[in-house]
């Protein structure tokens, strides 16, 4: 089950339909991953569910309604839903809740003492909507979002010897300018599928770079390119049929793309095959390198390799010249400059702005309006909900491709803002309706930025190539910094990082996770005050502070999980008393962290 959102079914039967999906794939396909074939299995089923969830199994008690008012179109379809199918929605979020999990989501980290005290006082009718506005307007916010397109585009320093520190740098650099300056993502997008020029003295190359297979023939670059592409831009995943056709094999997972052949891929990934890049020698062994993007006059997608001995990893190809065909509508370029041509083919298609506001869908929500986001079916769009998706769609082209400006509207939304508390009569297909907001476990960079937000003790970071000195770990360019401190990265490794090679982020829990958690000095050693801790924490300033038993308790619960603290927590923390204090006060520190309410956004 994936966030809630497909019906259970019975284990037999869940690996019964996954052998048959594998079966039907015809086991060619080992770039697809297998978890999302069950999926999609799963999806299958949750289509019947729905269907047959009619008016005899619906909650027939008192509706929850959050008491705000719908504040934006996202709202007034997705409560007119509830209300029709009698879905019983949450309340609304404390306004704890809602600054906690704002301020994770637009900033990725939890909020300040300080802010927290003063959101919490005011009692004016729009803090909800200024805080959203405050938080945008923040350094912090462009590190984040930065990172954000980061993780989904990368490029990262150690892939091979193609990229390096400074292909690595400047694609940062290139990245955080266009979110700081809010660029239209349209033409941010344009500029990466059709860049030119020196991949260490421009960012958008190195998104090309990215996808040489250095060993390989230059037919699986132009696969991989189009894949990414594809897959980033389009929520297509494509690189079923850069092996085989469709046909018999993709029914039970893409219906569009089972009526796609293998001709058809190439004729799509000839849109890259006048791409030039010119590898130039960095070091005296012809290791590392850089590349020199341009296009060619002529060309096109030969089946024949130039080197038959090393066919690369997808079966023999035709021995046919293809020239470019856009798969998704049959478009063929009206000049040479094909890339350029892509790059305008994709930004014009409507399935480019669905998929971008798709991806930020399940940013804000937990799960995409088609789930997972990156594998749309064309032919059988899967959304919840088909009319917020093209209503969400639509705004997004008319505003000029404003990402900025799709982040405030779903973060506004009286929606995003219920509790994760579900109402009463809650059953799993109401997953469907966001009837309530789904908890997620923090991010690695989330947690580490959380752990020295909470404690007092943020840490210094050294980038390789970069003056500054950094103190938040979403300003980290890619999972090989920071490089000169290992603790750091063991931190962000445990707590599922990813390589962005062949290790995806994930925020999955484990029993190591816990165990780092409770036993690890980067995390102990941070609990403690003045002796056992090098430096400046929370514990020392409150030991220093002359804060009572009860401000201390109070100063660290706001610290640690965003709310007040209840008479509960007075009362288990005061019993707990020990001398010396600071050794108390430690141990409440160290108690809090492990919380599983300090480690999930709610």
């Amino acid at each position: 089950m994936l966030f809630g959102y497909c019906v259970k079914i019975p284990p037999v039967l869940t690996a019964l339909l996954a052998i048959t999906t594998l079966a039907q794939s015809g086991g060619e396909c080992p770039n697809y991953p297998a978890a999302t074939r069950v999926v999609f299995s799963n999806r299958e089923q949750d289509r019947i569910a729905a269907a047959r969830y009619s008016s005899a199994h619906r909650w027939v008690g008192p509706l929850l309604k959050p008491s705000s008012a719908n504040i934006n179109f996202i709202d007034d379809i997705l409560f007119a839903a509830m209300e029709r199918d009698a879905i019983p929605v949450s309340s609304d979020s404390t306004d704890a809740e809602f600054l906690r999990r704002i301020s994770l989501d637009l900033t990725g980290k939890i909020p300040e003492v300080d802010q927290l005290k003063s959101f919490l006082l005011d009692q004016s009718a729009g803090k909800r909507q200024a805080v959203i506005e405050q938080l945008m307007a923040k350094e912090a916010f462009t590190d984040y979002w930065t990172q954000y397109l980061l993780r989904t585009y990368q490029v990262t320093s150690s892939y091979y010897y193609l990229i390096g520190v400074p292909g690595r740098n400047a694609f940062y650099r290139y990245v955080r300018n266009q979110v700081a300056a809010r660029s239209p993502f349209d033409g941010v997008v344009r500029e990466l599928i059709s860049a030119q020029g020196d991949s260490h003295a421009s960012g958008p190359p190195n998104w090309s770079m990215r996808a040489i297979q250095p060993t390989d023939p230059v037919q699986d670059t132009w696969d991989e390119l189009t894949n990414r592409a594809t897959s980033q831009f389009l929520g297509v995943q494509t690189q079923c049929i850069s092996c085989h056709d469709g046909r018999r094999r993709l029914e039970p997972i893409n219906l569009f793309l089972s009526k796609k052949s293998r001709a058809d891929f190439w004729r799509q990934s000839a849109f890259f095959s006048r791409l030039n890049i010119q590898q130039i020698p960095l070091d005296s062994y012809s290791y590392f390198r850089k590349g020199i993007l341009s296009d060619r006059k002529a060309g096109g997608y030969n089946g024949v390799l130039d080197d038959p001995s090393n066919p690369g990893p997808r079966p023999s190809r035709s021995g046919a010249i293809y020239t470019p065909v856009y798969l998704f509508s049959g478009e063929k370029p009206t000049s040479g400059n094909w890339r350029s041509e892509l790059a305008r083919m994709i930004t014009a298609d409507r399935q480019f702005a669905r998929a971008t506001v798709n991806y930020l869908w399940a940013h804000f929500f937990r799960a995409g309006l088609v789930d997972p986001p990156d594998a749309f079916d064309l032919d059988r769009m899967d959304a919840a909900n088909p009319e917020l998706l093209e209503a969400l769609t639509t705004r997004f082209v008319e505003s000029g491709y404003d990402l900025y400006g799709m982040i405030r509207l779903m973060a506004e939304s009286r929606a995003y803002q219920i509790s994760s508390i579900p109402a009463s009569g809650w059953q799993p297909v109401m997953s469907r309706y966001y009837a309530r907001q789904s908890a997620r476990r923090l991010s690695a960079e989330e947690l580490f930025d959380a752990v020295t937000t909470a404690t007092g003790s943020e840490a210094s970071m050294f980038v390789e190539g970069q003056a500054q000195t950094l103190r938040s770990a979403h300003q980290l360019p890619d999972p090989t910094e920071p490089r000169q401190d290992g603790s750091i990265l063991e931190f962000l490794r445990i707590f599922g990082r990813g390589d962005w090679l062949t290790t995806p982020p994930n925020t999955k829990s484990s029993s190591i996770q816990a165990l780092y958690f409770m036993n690890h000095e980067m995390v102990v050693s941070r609990t403690f005050g003045n002796v056992y801790f090098s430096g400046s924490n929370r514990v020392a300033s409150l030991l220093s502070s002359g804060a009572s038993d009860r401000e201390a308790i109070r100063e660290m619960i706001l610290a640690v999980l965003g709310r007040e603290p209840t008479e509960r927590d007075y009362e288990l923390s005061l019993a707990a008393r020990r001398l010396p204090r600071e050794l108390w006060l430690a141990d409440l520190m160290w108690a809090y962290l492990n919380q599983l309410e300090f480690i999930f956004n709610h």
